[in-house]
Protein backbone atom coordinates (compact mmCIF):
# COMPACT_ATOMS: atom_id res chain seq x y z
CA UNK A 1 0.00 0.00 0.00
CA UNK A 2 1.72 3.35 -1.02
CA UNK A 3 1.95 5.95 1.80
CA UNK A 4 1.93 9.46 1.40
CA UNK A 5 3.78 12.04 3.48
CA UNK A 6 1.26 14.31 5.15
CA UNK A 7 3.23 16.05 8.07
CA UNK A 8 4.73 19.45 7.38
CA UNK A 9 6.89 21.50 9.84
CA UNK A 10 4.81 24.39 10.74
CA UNK A 11 5.81 27.81 9.32
CA UNK A 12 7.17 30.06 11.54
CA UNK A 13 5.05 32.92 10.86
CA UNK A 14 2.72 30.75 12.76
CA UNK A 15 3.30 30.51 16.29
CA UNK A 16 2.39 27.00 17.46
CA UNK A 17 -1.38 26.03 19.23
CA UNK A 18 -1.77 22.25 20.00
CA UNK A 19 -5.12 21.20 19.75
CA UNK A 20 -5.58 17.55 21.63
CA UNK A 21 -8.65 15.14 20.96
CA UNK A 22 -9.74 12.99 23.89
CA UNK A 23 -10.21 13.73 27.06
CA UNK A 24 -9.04 10.69 29.22
CA UNK A 25 -5.33 10.44 30.92
CA UNK A 26 -3.00 10.17 28.14
CA UNK A 27 -4.82 13.96 26.76
CA UNK A 28 -4.35 14.66 30.84
CA UNK A 29 -0.82 14.42 31.10
CA UNK A 30 0.24 15.50 27.75
CA UNK A 31 -1.69 18.84 28.77
CA UNK A 32 0.66 18.66 32.25
CA UNK A 33 3.74 18.20 30.50
CA UNK A 34 3.04 20.86 27.75
CA UNK A 35 2.44 23.48 30.51
CA UNK A 36 5.71 22.75 31.74
CA UNK A 37 6.91 23.54 28.41
CA UNK A 38 5.02 26.76 28.09
CA UNK A 39 2.93 25.28 24.64
CA UNK A 40 -0.19 27.09 24.28
CA UNK A 41 -2.46 23.90 24.36
CA UNK A 42 -6.63 24.00 23.15
CA UNK A 43 -9.06 20.65 24.16
CA UNK A 44 -11.87 19.15 22.98
CA UNK A 45 -13.82 16.80 24.82
CA UNK A 46 -16.87 16.02 25.84
CA UNK A 47 -17.58 17.13 29.98
CA UNK A 48 -15.21 19.27 31.91
CA UNK A 49 -15.13 16.42 34.50
CA UNK A 50 -12.65 13.98 32.25
CA UNK A 51 -9.43 13.88 33.28
CA UNK A 52 -7.61 16.43 30.48
CA UNK A 53 -9.98 18.98 31.00
CA UNK A 54 -9.84 19.18 35.01
CA UNK A 55 -6.28 20.20 34.58
CA UNK A 56 -6.70 22.77 31.82
CA UNK A 57 -7.60 26.29 32.14
CA UNK A 58 -11.30 26.42 31.19
CA UNK A 59 -11.18 29.32 28.92
CA UNK A 60 -8.80 26.70 26.39
CA UNK A 61 -11.12 23.88 27.15
CA UNK A 62 -13.55 23.24 24.39
CA UNK A 63 -16.75 21.10 24.81
CA UNK A 64 -17.83 19.58 22.17
CA UNK A 65 -18.17 16.18 21.04
CA UNK A 66 -14.49 14.82 18.91
CA UNK A 67 -17.52 12.64 16.84
CA UNK A 68 -19.21 15.47 15.64
CA UNK A 69 -18.37 17.19 12.31
CA UNK A 70 -19.87 20.71 13.81
CA UNK A 71 -18.34 20.10 16.88
CA UNK A 72 -14.69 19.21 15.08
CA UNK A 73 -14.49 22.43 12.58
CA UNK A 74 -15.13 24.52 15.51
CA UNK A 75 -12.00 23.13 17.56
CA UNK A 76 -10.02 22.99 14.49
CA UNK A 77 -10.48 26.26 13.46
CA UNK A 78 -8.93 27.12 17.23
CA UNK A 79 -5.62 25.75 16.17
CA UNK A 80 -3.17 24.44 13.96
CA UNK A 81 -1.44 21.63 15.24
CA UNK A 82 -3.48 18.78 16.64
CA UNK A 83 -2.37 15.39 17.99
CA UNK A 84 -4.96 12.51 19.57
CA UNK A 85 -4.52 10.78 23.28
CA UNK A 86 -6.24 7.63 21.15
CA UNK A 87 -5.79 5.81 17.70
CA UNK A 88 -9.40 5.11 17.43
CA UNK A 89 -10.43 8.21 15.37
CA UNK A 90 -12.29 8.88 12.29
CA UNK A 91 -10.05 9.85 9.94
CA UNK A 92 -12.33 10.42 7.26
CA UNK A 93 -14.40 13.29 9.95
CA UNK A 94 -11.25 14.85 10.54
CA UNK A 95 -10.36 14.92 6.78
CA UNK A 96 -13.96 16.63 6.37
CA UNK A 97 -13.71 18.91 9.15
CA UNK A 98 -10.24 19.86 8.48
CA UNK A 99 -10.99 21.05 4.68
CA UNK A 100 -9.26 24.36 4.14
CA UNK A 101 -7.97 24.66 7.13
CA UNK A 102 -4.41 25.54 8.14
CA UNK A 103 -3.81 22.80 10.50
CA UNK A 104 -1.97 20.07 10.48
CA UNK A 105 -1.54 16.53 12.34
CA UNK A 106 0.69 14.52 14.00
CA UNK A 107 0.82 11.75 13.99
CA UNK A 108 -0.34 12.45 9.84
CA UNK A 109 -3.75 11.23 9.19
CA UNK A 110 -3.16 8.65 6.64
CA UNK A 111 -0.87 7.13 8.50
CA UNK A 112 -3.19 6.88 11.57
CA UNK A 113 -5.86 6.03 9.18
CA UNK A 114 -3.18 2.95 8.65
CA UNK A 115 -1.90 1.93 12.07
CA UNK A 116 -5.39 2.18 13.38
CA UNK A 117 -6.27 -1.34 11.20
CA UNK A 118 -3.88 -4.48 12.27
CA UNK A 119 -4.19 -5.97 8.66
CA UNK A 120 -2.28 -2.80 7.61
CA UNK A 121 0.01 -3.12 10.68
CA UNK A 122 0.71 -6.63 10.16
CA UNK A 123 1.41 -6.01 5.94
CA UNK A 124 3.87 -3.05 7.43
CA UNK A 125 5.53 -5.22 9.16
CA UNK A 126 6.29 -7.82 6.53
CA UNK A 127 6.96 -5.22 3.69
CA UNK A 128 9.93 -4.02 6.43
CA UNK A 129 11.06 -7.44 7.25
CA UNK A 130 9.78 -7.23 11.01
CA UNK A 131 9.45 -10.18 12.77
CA UNK A 132 5.88 -10.84 13.93
CA UNK A 133 3.61 -13.81 14.27
CA UNK A 134 2.03 -15.74 10.58
CA UNK A 135 -1.32 -14.41 9.90
CA UNK A 136 -4.22 -14.81 7.52
CA UNK A 137 -6.67 -12.19 5.88
CA UNK A 138 -9.54 -13.83 3.21
CA UNK A 139 -13.14 -13.80 2.79
CA UNK A 140 -12.57 -18.05 2.22
CA UNK A 141 -13.66 -19.74 4.69
CA UNK A 142 -11.67 -22.86 3.87
CA UNK A 143 -8.69 -20.53 3.27
CA UNK A 144 -9.41 -20.10 7.62
CA UNK A 145 -9.79 -23.77 7.93
CA UNK A 146 -6.52 -24.69 6.41
CA UNK A 147 -5.20 -22.01 8.19
CA UNK A 148 -6.08 -23.37 11.47
CA UNK A 149 -5.53 -27.36 10.46
CA UNK A 150 -1.64 -25.95 10.27
CA UNK A 151 -1.14 -24.18 13.00
CA UNK A 152 -3.72 -25.61 15.58
CA UNK A 153 -4.31 -22.80 17.63
CA UNK A 154 -5.25 -19.50 16.36
CA UNK A 155 -6.09 -15.58 17.47
CA UNK A 156 -8.92 -13.58 15.44
CA UNK A 157 -8.12 -9.90 16.28
CA UNK A 158 -10.74 -7.50 15.46
CA UNK A 159 -9.33 -4.79 12.46
CA UNK A 160 -10.09 -1.61 13.91
CA UNK A 161 -11.26 -0.76 17.51
CA UNK A 162 -10.06 -3.78 19.13
CA UNK A 163 -8.38 -3.26 22.40
CA UNK A 164 -7.32 -4.14 26.02
CA UNK A 165 -8.59 -7.51 24.83
CA UNK A 166 -11.87 -6.47 22.91
CA UNK A 167 -12.08 -8.01 20.02
CA UNK A 168 -9.78 -10.65 20.57
CA UNK A 169 -10.82 -14.23 20.21
CA UNK A 170 -8.72 -17.33 20.75
CA UNK A 171 -9.72 -20.49 19.26
CA UNK A 172 -8.29 -24.44 19.44
CA UNK A 173 -11.47 -25.80 17.71
CA UNK A 174 -12.54 -26.24 14.11
CA UNK A 175 -16.00 -26.50 15.42
CA UNK A 176 -15.69 -22.90 17.49
CA UNK A 177 -14.48 -21.59 14.36
CA UNK A 178 -16.47 -22.56 11.68
CA UNK A 179 -19.54 -21.10 14.74
CA UNK A 180 -17.83 -17.72 14.78
CA UNK A 181 -17.58 -17.57 11.33
CA UNK A 182 -21.11 -17.44 10.89
CA UNK A 183 -22.01 -14.69 12.94
CA UNK A 184 -18.79 -12.20 12.06
CA UNK A 185 -17.69 -10.92 8.80
CA UNK A 186 -14.71 -11.92 7.87
CA UNK A 187 -13.74 -8.55 6.45
CA UNK A 188 -13.37 -7.25 9.78
CA UNK A 189 -10.37 -9.54 11.45
CA UNK A 190 -7.49 -11.36 10.59
CA UNK A 191 -6.00 -14.43 12.22
CA UNK A 192 -3.40 -15.02 13.37
CA UNK A 193 -1.03 -17.95 14.97
CA UNK A 194 -1.34 -18.31 18.79
CA UNK A 195 2.00 -17.88 20.23
CA UNK A 196 2.96 -19.46 23.50
CA UNK A 197 5.42 -16.30 24.73
CA UNK A 198 7.92 -16.54 27.22
CA UNK A 199 7.01 -13.01 28.47
CA UNK A 200 5.57 -9.62 26.86
CA UNK A 201 7.72 -6.93 26.04
CA UNK A 202 7.29 -3.32 24.42
CA UNK A 203 9.05 -0.23 23.59
CA UNK A 204 8.57 3.03 22.80
CA UNK A 205 9.92 5.51 19.79
CA UNK A 206 9.22 8.94 18.98
CA UNK A 207 10.63 10.77 15.66
CA UNK A 208 10.33 14.33 15.04
CA UNK A 209 9.15 16.10 12.07
CA UNK A 210 12.23 18.08 11.36
CA UNK A 211 14.78 15.34 11.06
CA UNK A 212 14.58 11.59 10.20
CA UNK A 213 16.56 10.13 13.27
CA UNK A 214 14.43 7.94 15.26
CA UNK A 215 14.93 8.05 19.89
CA UNK A 216 13.84 5.27 21.55
CA UNK A 217 13.02 4.34 25.29
CA UNK A 218 14.54 1.37 26.90
CA UNK A 219 12.92 -1.95 25.85
CA UNK A 220 10.45 -3.00 28.93
CA UNK A 221 8.51 -5.94 30.63
CA UNK A 222 4.96 -6.06 30.82
CA UNK A 223 2.32 -8.34 32.37
CA UNK A 224 -1.10 -7.69 31.67
CA UNK A 225 -4.25 -8.69 33.66
CA UNK A 226 -7.21 -9.79 32.44
CA UNK A 227 -5.92 -8.29 28.92
CA UNK A 228 -4.97 -5.05 30.74
CA UNK A 229 -1.60 -3.41 31.52
CA UNK A 230 -0.89 -4.59 35.32
CA UNK A 231 2.84 -3.23 35.51
CA UNK A 232 6.03 -2.50 34.29
CA UNK A 233 9.78 -3.39 34.73
CA UNK A 234 12.80 -2.36 33.16
CA UNK A 235 15.58 -1.90 31.48
CA UNK A 236 15.00 -5.09 30.10
CA UNK A 237 18.48 -6.63 28.04
CA UNK A 238 17.63 -8.63 25.08
CA UNK A 239 20.48 -9.98 22.05
CA UNK A 240 17.72 -9.06 19.47
CA UNK A 241 17.18 -5.43 20.46
CA UNK A 242 19.86 -4.36 18.22
CA UNK A 243 19.11 -5.48 15.26
CA UNK A 244 14.93 -5.10 15.86
CA UNK A 245 15.47 -1.26 16.47
CA UNK A 246 17.25 -0.56 13.23
CA UNK A 247 14.58 -2.41 11.70
CA UNK A 248 11.97 0.06 13.11
CA UNK A 249 13.46 3.13 13.03
CA UNK A 250 13.81 2.69 9.54
CA UNK A 251 10.50 1.99 8.82
CA UNK A 252 9.12 5.10 10.87
CA UNK A 253 11.34 7.23 8.66
CA UNK A 254 10.07 5.79 5.27
CA UNK A 255 6.39 6.18 6.86
CA UNK A 256 7.29 9.83 7.97
CA UNK A 257 6.07 9.12 11.48
CA UNK A 258 5.78 11.91 13.82
CA UNK A 259 5.34 11.57 17.52
CA UNK A 260 5.26 8.38 19.90
CA UNK A 261 4.75 4.92 19.05
CA UNK A 262 4.96 1.57 20.80
CA UNK A 263 5.86 -1.61 19.58
CA UNK A 264 4.45 -4.49 21.62
CA UNK A 265 5.99 -7.18 21.23
CA UNK A 266 6.46 -11.18 22.66
CA UNK A 267 9.68 -13.24 23.53
CA UNK A 268 9.17 -16.38 21.93
CA UNK A 269 12.80 -19.10 22.26
CA UNK A 270 14.34 -15.71 23.01
CA UNK A 271 13.27 -14.30 19.70
CA UNK A 272 11.62 -10.86 19.62
CA UNK A 273 8.24 -10.67 17.64
CA UNK A 274 6.06 -7.64 17.14
CA UNK A 275 2.38 -8.19 18.33
CA UNK A 276 0.93 -4.70 17.77
CA UNK A 277 1.67 -1.48 17.45
CA UNK A 278 0.31 1.69 19.24
CA UNK A 279 0.70 4.94 17.24
CA UNK A 280 0.69 7.17 20.49
CA UNK A 281 1.81 7.61 23.89
CA UNK A 282 1.51 4.44 26.04
CA UNK A 283 0.67 3.23 28.83
CA UNK A 284 3.78 1.19 29.18
CA UNK A 285 6.06 4.32 29.08
CA UNK A 286 4.61 5.83 31.94
CA UNK A 287 7.50 5.07 33.90
CA UNK A 288 9.26 7.65 31.81
CA UNK A 289 7.73 10.53 33.99
CA UNK A 290 10.14 9.90 36.42
CA UNK A 291 12.85 7.32 35.06
CA UNK A 292 14.04 9.23 32.14
CA UNK A 293 15.27 12.99 31.37
CA UNK A 294 12.34 13.45 28.98
CA UNK A 295 9.22 11.96 29.46
CA UNK A 296 7.27 10.52 26.71
CA UNK A 297 4.81 12.98 26.86
CA UNK A 298 7.34 16.19 26.50
CA UNK A 299 8.72 14.22 23.93
CA UNK A 300 5.61 13.84 22.03
CA UNK A 301 4.59 17.29 22.15
CA UNK A 302 8.19 18.29 21.26
CA UNK A 303 8.11 16.14 17.93
CA UNK A 304 4.94 17.43 16.77
CA UNK A 305 6.82 20.65 17.24
CA UNK A 306 9.32 19.59 14.57
CA UNK A 307 12.29 20.46 17.91
CA UNK A 308 15.43 18.66 17.68
CA UNK A 309 15.20 15.21 20.48
CA UNK A 310 18.25 15.22 22.80
CA UNK A 311 19.50 11.93 23.92
CA UNK A 312 17.09 10.07 26.19
CA UNK A 313 18.79 9.21 29.08
CA UNK A 314 17.74 6.76 31.91
CA UNK A 315 17.64 8.76 35.55
CA UNK A 316 18.05 5.28 37.47
CA UNK A 317 19.43 2.19 37.15
CA UNK A 318 15.88 -0.21 37.52
CA UNK A 319 12.51 1.66 37.37
CA UNK A 320 9.01 -0.06 38.34
CA UNK A 321 5.38 0.80 37.14
CA UNK A 322 2.39 -0.03 38.94
CA UNK A 323 -1.43 0.40 37.41
CA UNK A 324 -4.31 1.15 39.77
CA UNK A 325 -6.85 -0.94 37.96
CA UNK A 326 -10.42 -0.33 39.76
CA UNK A 327 -9.59 1.80 42.55
CA UNK A 328 -11.66 4.15 44.25
CA UNK A 329 -10.70 7.38 45.34
CA UNK A 330 -11.10 6.76 49.25
CA UNK A 331 -7.53 5.12 48.60
CA UNK A 332 -5.83 8.58 48.17
CA UNK A 333 -6.12 8.73 52.04
CA UNK A 334 -3.36 6.12 52.24
CA UNK A 335 -0.31 8.08 50.10
CA UNK A 336 1.73 8.01 53.64
CA UNK A 337 2.13 4.33 52.48
CA UNK A 338 4.22 4.93 49.50
CA UNK A 339 7.40 5.38 48.43
CA UNK A 340 6.88 5.58 44.83
CA UNK A 341 5.80 8.37 43.44
CA UNK A 342 1.95 8.48 42.76
CA UNK A 343 -0.13 9.42 39.55
CA UNK A 344 -3.91 9.99 39.86
CA UNK A 345 -6.60 10.21 36.56
CA UNK A 346 -8.78 12.55 38.47
CA UNK A 347 -11.57 10.05 37.33
CA UNK A 348 -15.10 10.98 38.51
CA UNK A 349 -16.23 7.08 38.24
CA UNK A 350 -14.57 3.90 39.06
CA UNK A 351 -15.62 0.35 37.77
CA UNK A 352 -13.66 -2.82 37.45
CA UNK A 353 -10.62 -2.58 35.08
CA UNK A 354 -10.37 1.16 34.74
CA UNK A 355 -6.97 2.69 34.62
CA UNK A 356 -7.90 5.19 37.59
CA UNK A 357 -4.11 6.38 37.84
CA UNK A 358 -0.45 4.99 38.09
CA UNK A 359 2.75 4.58 40.82
CA UNK A 360 6.15 4.85 39.45
CA UNK A 361 9.68 3.55 41.65
CA UNK A 362 13.40 4.10 40.88
CA UNK A 363 15.68 2.54 42.19
CA UNK A 364 19.58 0.97 41.85
CA UNK A 365 18.29 -2.65 43.01
CA UNK A 366 16.30 -4.63 40.79
CA UNK A 367 14.08 -6.03 43.93
CA UNK A 368 12.21 -2.46 43.20
CA UNK A 369 9.29 -4.49 41.30
CA UNK A 370 8.64 -6.66 44.35
CA UNK A 371 9.05 -3.52 46.65
CA UNK A 372 6.22 -1.72 44.33
CA UNK A 373 3.48 -4.73 43.80
CA UNK A 374 3.98 -5.49 47.88
CA UNK A 375 3.03 -1.31 48.57
CA UNK A 376 0.19 -1.42 46.03
CA UNK A 377 -1.09 -4.25 48.04
CA UNK A 378 -1.16 -1.92 50.70
CA UNK A 379 -2.08 0.64 49.15
CA UNK A 380 -5.19 -0.52 47.77
CA UNK A 381 -6.00 -2.80 50.96
CA UNK A 382 -5.80 -5.95 49.48
CA UNK A 383 -3.87 -8.68 51.70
Amino acid sequence: MPLVKTHKIMTKSLPPVIGIIGGGQLARMMIQEGQKLGVPLRLIAKDHSEPAAQVLNQSFFFKGDPESYKDLRAFLKTVNLVTFESEFISVALLEQAAKELPVQFFPGLQIMAQLQDRLFQKRLLVENKIATSPFLFSENEVDHFEFFKKYKKVVYKKRIGGYDGYGTFIFDSIKDIKRFLTKNNLQDFIVEVFIPFTRELACTFVRASSIKSVANYPLVETRQAHHRCDFVFGPIAHPGTKKLFKQIKKMLNAVDYVGCITFELFEVKGQLLVNEVAPRVHNSAHYTQNACNKNQFQAHLQAGLGLPLSHLKMSNRYFAMTNLLGASIDVLKHQHLLTGILHWYGKIESRAGRKMGHINYLSDNSKILSLALSERKKFLGQK
